[in-house]
């Protein structure tokens, strides 16, 4: 495997050791950390651990959208422009109330 690897991708902005985090939470959507963990994460955090979510699947995808895409963001009540922002807030939101 090439040591450098990740170094192509223009999604990457740091480079993370485990000696920064006491754990790290790989979530493959918006929402599946805090919601199947958001307990564990919450009592991680009252003992002081440095934890860190990376959302692996959360890019901007761009129109056209299919029916099926465009019914959840209808029920989303998100913006044509930029549906995708609604759900990229919530999880702004979430992890900020899990600190």
């Amino acid at each position: 495997m090439e040591p450098d690897l990740f170094s192509k991708y223009a999604c990457i902005e740091k480079v993370v050791t485990h000696s920064e985090y006491d754990y790290i939470y790989i979530s493959p959507h918006l929402d599946d950390v805090p919601l199947s963990c958001g307990g564990t994460i919450c009592q991680q955090k009252t003992q002081g651990f440095n934890i860190l979510v990376v959302t692996v699947f959360a890019g901007d995808p761009q129109p056209p959208f299919s029916p099926f895409v465009q019914s959840f963001h209808h029920s989303w009540q998100a913006s044509k422009e930029n549906p995708y922002k609604v759900r990229k807030m919530e999880e702004r939101k979430a992890m900020a109330v899990l600190d």
